[in-house]
């Protein structure tokens, strides 16, 4: 096997299985693994490594493969490369937290079409005025006054 990050691994199960990677959450000892983290981190630094030969050592790794929707992985994917897009999802994926979180990560301006309870979050304001801090005229009174969003 080839793979040295989650995406290359979860490359190599779509190959094998036909699942398409976006729609392919790979977990470790209960953390979601994002595709760019090396498989090699997830090892611990005191696992015990089988000896197979003079140059290779075997660690075995527990992953969990789930196998989310596919419409809304589609969406998290595409808002992860224009946060914008938001404004053309339906309503219940406007009120998903992952995916508007990842939209307005993307682009704070996102959080003008997250859906209304949304934009009440802390952590999704937070990260909106982060990335565009004009935004915060677009949030409700209790988070301007919040001293870690402004």
């Amino acid at each position: 096997s080839k793979a040295h990050t989650v995406g290359d691994l979860k490359a190599e199960i779509e190959c094998s299985s036909g699942i398409s990677c976006i729609e392919q959450k790979l977990v470790c000892c209960g953390e979601d693994l994002e595709d760019e983290r090396l498989l090699g981190s997830l090892i611990p630094a005191d696992a015990d490594a089988m000896e197979v030969d003079m140059d290779t050592t075997t660690t075995t790794l527990e992953l969990s493969l789930i196998r989310v929707d596919a419409r809304r992985a589609q969406a998290l994917h595409d808002v992860r490369c224009n946060g914008l897009c938001l404004e053309t999802l339906s309503e219940d994926l406007r009120n998903d937290r992952d995916i508007v979180l990842a939209a307005v990560k993307h682009n704070g301006f996102a959080v003008i079409h997250a859906h209304p309870e949304l934009r009440r979050d802390p952590e999704i304001a937070l990260a909106a005025v982060s990335d565009r801090g004009f935004v915060l005229r677009y949030l409700e009174d209790a988070l301007k006054a919040n001293r870690d969003i402004v």
